[in-house]
């Protein structure tokens, strides 16, 4: 075991609710952990209706319901890289000035120029 999440709430769906928060939040490079099937569990209405049994893994259970944390990579890679083509080419229709340091305050008159 790694960590053990405690969560407290007012009620199953409020402890559900922050216990998938905490798994989201949850970040453990370089080995496989169970937080994607936790979060499939938790998520599902089997789980949140509190109508599962011992069984449910067996019977209902399928890898295929796991998140692909992959997929939400490569989509958070590829809207990083088109945000980054579509600012250079703005920012290369703008005018220059003298001194203009890529910072917070130059950013911000380019993007509303």
């Amino acid at each position: 075991m790694i960590a053990k999440i405690i969560v407290h709430g007012n009620d199953r769906a409020d402890v559900i609710k922050k216990t998938l928060e905490a798994l989201y939040e949850f970040s453990i490079i370089g080995l496989k952990t169970t937080v994607p099937f936790c979060r499939t569990v938790l998520k599902h209405p089997d789980f949140v209706n509190a109508t599962y049994t011992t069984r449910w893994v067996d019977s209902v259970f399928a890898p295929e319901m796991l998140e692909n944390e992959e997929d939400e990579m490569i989509g958070a890679l590829a809207a990083t890289i088109l945000y980054a083509s579509e600012y250079l080419q703005l920012s290369s229709d703008l005018p220059t000035y003298k001194n203009d340091r890529l910072n917070v305050w130059v950013l911000n008159k380019r993007l509303n120029y």
